[in-house]
C-alpha cells in the first residue's frame, strides 16, 4: 500500500494516481475482452422476440377474425336500418348491399392473407437495404463486436507506453475506448429495437385487421399497415447505413494498430476513430426514423379506396417474391 510521511493513505500522490489509473485502464481492457465473448446477447435478444411473437399469429388472428365478423354484423344491420328508415327502392337497396359486400370481403381478404402479405412487404424492404450495402447481412451482435475490436485494439496500442511520457494519449485513448463502444452499443441498440418492432409489427398487430369490418374503425387498419410499412422502411435504412458504416468501421483497425509506434500521430488516429464512431451513430438514429416517418406514410383504407389498397399490398408481396428469385 501507498503511504505519505503520516503512515495514511493519499491518493493524491503521485505514485497512488498512477496505481488507480492504471487499474481503471485495465479494467476498462478487460471488460471490452469479456464482452467480446458475450455480445451473443444481443442476437439472443431479438431471437427470442422472434420465437415467441411467432406464436402469437394463430391466436391473435382468431381473435381478429371474431373481430371483424362482430363489426360486419353491425355494420350491415346498420346499413339495412337507415334504407328502411329512407324507405329507397329496393334495386337501390340491392346495389348498395352488393357494394358493401364487396367493401367487407375485401379487408376480410387482407385480413385472411396478413400474416403472409405484412412479413413479405416487410422482409423486400429489409433485403432491398441488405442486397444495396453489400453487407450480407448484420446482426446487432456483429455491430456490437466492431466496437469492441476497435476499443480493445486502441487499449492494445497504448499499454506499452511510457505513463509519464505520453500520459496525455494514454487519458484520451482509454476516454476514447470507452465512448467507442458506447456508440456502436447504441448502434447496434438501433437494429436490435428494429428488428424488434418489425416482430411486433408481423404477428402482434394483426388483431388490428379484425376492425376491418366497419367504416367506422377502418383507421386502425390504416394505422396498422403504416406502421408495418414505416418499419419496413426503418429497416430498410438502418441497413443501408450500418451496413456501409460498419465495413467501413472494420477497416480502422489497421490505423489503431499502429498507436504507439515511433512517429505516427496517435491522437489523430485516436480522435479520427472516435468522430467517425460517434458520427455513425447520429446517422443511425436520425435518418432511418425520419425516412419512415417521410416516406411510408399511412396509406389510404377509406371505403373507396380499400381495393386498391389490396393491390398495393399484393404489389409488395410480388416484389418480395422478386428479391427473393434475384437472391438465388
Amino acid at each position: 500500500m501507498i503511504h505519505n510521511t503520516s503512515g495514511v493513505f493519499d491518493p493524491l500522490s503521485p505514485k497512488a494516481r498512477k496505481l488507480i489509473f492504471w487499474i481503471g485502464v485495465a479494467a476498462l481492457f478487460f471488460s471490452a475482452a469479456t464482452a467480446h465473448a458475450q455480445t451473443q446477447i444481443l442476437d439472443n435478444i431479438a431471437q427470442s422476440y422472434k420465437t415467441a411473437s411467432a406464436g402469437w399469429t394463430s391466436t391473435l388472428l382468431s381473435y381478429a377474425n371474431r373481430l371483424f365478423r362482430l363489426l360486419a354484423i353491425i355494420e350491415f344491420t346498420w346499413s339495412c336500418a337507415v334504407w328502411a328508415l329512407e324507405k329507397n327502392e329496393y334495386q337501390s337497396f340491392v346495389a348498395a348491399i352488393v357494394k358493401k359486400f364487396m367493401w367487407i370481403g375485401t379487408f376480410y381478404m387482407i385480413l385472411l392473407n396478413g400474416p403472409t402479405w405484412i412479413p413479405a412487404i416487410i422482409d423486400s424492404f429489409t433485403d432491398a437495404g441488405i442486397a444495396a450495402s453489400g453487407s450480407g447481412g448484420l446482426s446487432p451482435s456483429e455491430v456490437f463486436t466492431t466496437g469492441l475490436d476497435n476499443a480493445a485494439t486502441m487499449l492494445e496500442g497504448i499499454k506499452n507506453m511510457s505513463l509519464w511520457d505520453d500520459m496525455g494519449v494514454i487519458i484520451v485513448a482509454g476516454l476514447s475506448g470507452l465512448a467507442i463502444v458506447i456508440a456502436f452499443a447504441i448502434i447496434a441498440g438501433q437494429l436490435l429495437v428494429a428488428l424488434v418492432e418489425s416482430y411486433i409489427a408481423i404477428s402482434a398487430g394483426l388483431l388490428f385487421l379484425g376492425f376491418g369490418g366497419s367504416r367506422w374503425t377502418t383507421d386502425f387498419v390504416q394505422k396498422y399497415i403504416g406502421y408495418a410499412m414505416a418499419t419496413g422502411v426503418k429497416l430498410f435504412m438502418l441497413f443501408l447505413i450500418i451496413g456501409i458504416g460498419n465495413s467501413q468501421a472494420q477497416t480502422w483497425k489497421a490505423m489503431l494498430l499502429t498507436i504507439g509506434t515511433p512517429g505516427v500521430p496517435a491522437f489523430n488516429i485516436i480522435l479520427s476513430v472516435l468522430g467517425g464512431s460517434v458520427l455513425l451513430a447520429y446517422l443511425a438514429m436520425q435518418i432511418p426514423a425520419q425516412a419512415a416517418s417521410m416516406l411510408a406514410g399511412s396509406p389510404s383504407l377509406t371505403a373507396g379506396a380499400a381495393a386498391s389498397s389490396a393491390g398495393m399490398m399484393a404489389a409488395g408481396v410480388i416484389g418480395a417474391g422478386a428479391a427473393g428469385a434475384a437472391a438465388l
